[in-house]
């Protein structure tokens, strides 16, 4: 839905997924990607904080909510969340 600009149905999938599984991390994330897409990083950024209450290692989420926050003008926070993601998945050297 999101690739063809239907962000109402998009998000109505994504709160229909999270309502049969409420605890799924990636459920989260993935409408936070959403909202990032959108610019909506408020909104974006309180989808990472649920992804990472129910997956504290997931590295995506923290990384995203390191990117919201930094456009919500958080810079410190933002840091931490980038350091963190780098924590748990460092980012890959070039050759």
């Amino acid at each position: 839905y999101l690739a063809r600009n239907d962000d109402t149905n998009a998000f109505a999938d994504f709160n229909q997924a999270l309502r049969l599984s409420p605890s799924n991390a990636d459920y989260y994330y993935q409408r936070g990607v959403a909202y990032e897409m959108l610019k909506d990083n408020k909104r974006a950024s309180e989808s990472f904080a649920m992804a990472i209450e129910f997956n504290n290692k997931h590295a995506g989420a923290y990384r995203h909510m390191s990117t919201a926050l930094q456009a919500l003008g958080n810079t410190e926070l933002a840091t931490q969340y980038r350091q963190k993601a780098d924590e748990l998945a460092p980012p890959k050297k070039a050759k």
